[in-house]
């Protein structure tokens, strides 16, 4: 189990909901989009345990970079005109082809390398928030849990009979005295065995807000001690046990080896996504542009390096911190990146609409508004009627009043019309080699 899931899982029955639980959350959360290597539902085993707060400096840079990197697309309203550009060849957009998609196979060195990347990546970020580890004590197999103690238990919660979302947890760290599970939990494993499972008959509190509606039922849980453990260090010499719950390193390699070939890291779409891109950056570098393409492509990269510096004013940090959360040394290789992007989107605003024009390419009421939606949808807007049914042009119409008054009049409409142009374009002459 990865640390996000156990979390969930104790959280749900926790008597009220510490400041180090909700940090460690967030910080589970970024991590798990900053790095590759989550543990996977069906290869995991057991976590380590969580333990004292720690201080949190992880920056939900994904969130930003989603918001940014949009923007980028969308572009920024041209004062002065879209601007020309010439085509190198007449046809030239029509004659693009890529490799068919190949599903990778994955080795032993790919296992070896997850394996390895994986107890790096939990080794920084249990440093960061001041996690510890936990191994099964041999030594204490014939013992009783006392206070204090540091235990792997299982428990299923019941009300009414009904097993309940939320109250079920499968080899969990729990310590005792933490205060980590609704009062009466932890105090009910003093005293049990190794082994030996007991049946605790509890009540969530009145004021319970980690789940409103459980506050104040009654509640029992089954509970099984399945080991006390002992403090470690993580290496690779034992994560096979701690992180991925195996018996064996071999078997958990072998475990990863079928994860990785039945989740590729790159997967049918986000190949066809990347070849898209190719065919866009293969359009744009395919004409030339006029003598105002320079000073457009800096005004956009400007405006869109400046919402970084304001998101890390904001934040008490500076741009270089952010650029390295994002995978870049400092802020130098962030605007490398940025100034790439933003001529490519430039260029592609201007040589798609000439090619659309030239292919007399038009887009329907229909096809517009189901890109509108889905661009306000995925940008977190949901407007609702009075039934509490989404309301698909409410939803456009906030997203872009509120975006357009952000960045421009009409800037909403350039991108949605750019993107269809760039996808219409890709699926008429786009051909895989033969």
């Amino acid at each position: 189990m990865n640390p996000e899931d156990e979390l969930k899982d104790i959280e749900n029955v926790t008597g009220e909901s510490s400041d180090s639980a909700e940090d460690i959350e967030e910080f589970a959360n970024d991590a798990s989009s900053d790095f590759d290597n989550e543990i996977p539902e069906d290869i995991e085993g057991v976590a380590p345990r969580k333990s004292s707060k720690g201080p949190i400096i992880a920056i939900a840079c994904v969130f930003i970079a989603a918001i940014i990197g949009v923007v980028v697309w969308l572009g920024l309203k041209d004062k002065e005109g879209k601007g020309k550009a010439a085509l190198k060849s007449e046809d030239y957009y029509k004659e693009f082809t890529y490799d068919a998609y190949t599903p990778e196979v994955a080795t032993n060195s790919d296992a070896e390398k997850y394996y390895s990347d994986t107890v790096t990546t939990y080794n920084e970020m249990y440093s960061q928030v001041g996690m510890a580890f936990y191994e099964k004590d041999e030594s204490r197999n014939n013992d009783k849990v006392a206070e204090g103690d540091t235990v792997s238990v299982s428990y299923a919660g019941y009300m009414d009979g009904v097993q309940f979302e939320g109250g079920t947890g499968t080899s969990n760290q729990l310590t005792i005295g933490s205060g980590t599970m609704i009062p009466g939990f932890e105090d009910g494993l003093v005293g049990v065995a190794v082994g030996e499972t007991v049946s605790l008959n509890l009540t969530f509190p009145e004021d319970y807000a980690k789940t409103p509606e459980y506050a104040g039922k009654a509640v029992t849980f089954d509970c099984t001690i399945n080991y006390i453990c002992k403090e470690t260090s993580l290496t690779e010499e034992n994560a096979y046990s701690i992180i991925f719950g195996y018996d064996t390193r071999d078997a958990c390699i072998d475990a990863i080896i079928a994860y990785l070939n039945d989740n590729p890291q790159t997967t049918e779409e986000d190949y066809m996504m990347g070849v898209k891109d190719d065919y866009i950056k293969y359009v744009v570098d395919g004409a030339e542009y006029d003598k105002t393409i320079d000073a457009k492509i800096q005004e956009r990269y400007e405006t869109v390096y400046k919402m970084y510096e304001d998101y890390a004013t904001n934040a008490g940090i500076d741009v270089d911190t952010i650029a390295q959360q994002m995978g870049y040394e400092d802020a130098t290789g962030l605007k490398e990146n940025i100034l790439d992007v933003c001529g490519v989107q430039v260029k592609a605003e201007i040589v798609f609409a000439q090619l659309a024009e030239k292919e007399k390419i038009t887009m329907s009421d229909e096809d517009y508004h189901s890109y509108a939606y889905e661009c306000a949808y995925g940008a977190g807007y949901n407007e609702t009627d009075e039934q509490g049914n989404t309301d698909e042009n409410a939803t456009i119409a906030a997203y872009e009043q509120e975006y357009n008054a952000s960045y421009g009049e009409g800037m909403l409409d350039t991108y949605i019309k750019t993107v269809y142009y760039e996808n219409t374009l890709f699926d008429k002459y786009a051909k895989v080699k033969e």
